[in-house]
């Protein structure tokens, strides 16, 4: 039997997938751990020089659950959610990140 994957393989566990971003519209800092399906995360987050969102928080995930902050803190949203509920932080939707196949995949920021 052959197995064809697409995209890219991670490790399991936590995992910090860095995507580069100008500093002055979006950063995201995180630190996590994942022990079995909870995540630990603690970070913070800033959209548009619009003053620091900070979080230090915990959830029980399921394959496709992503975690999003809003003003006022994390939310997760179940798989198969859509983000029409997300609210906004300074116009931006912030994905922190996805959890799939015992894998969370934390969305951090690097300045260029």
């Amino acid at each position: 039997m052959e197995t064809i994957t697409y995209g890219k393989e991670y490790d399991k566990g936590f995992v910090l997938d860095y995507w580069t971003s100008n500093p002055e519209q979006c950063i995201i800092k995180i630190q996590g751990t994942l022990k079995g399906k909870t995540v630990k995360l603690k970070g913070l987050v800033n959209i548009n020089q619009g003053g620091e969102i900070h979080f230090d928080d915990s959830a029980k995930l399921e394959d496709g659950d992503s975690i999003w902050c809003e003003p006022d803190g994390l939310v997760v949203l179940r798989s198969g959610a859509t983000d029409e509920q997300i609210e906004p932080i300074n116009d931006m939707k912030v994905q922190i990140g996805v959890y799939f196949d015992k894998t969370f995949l934390a969305h951090a920021t690097v300045e260029p």
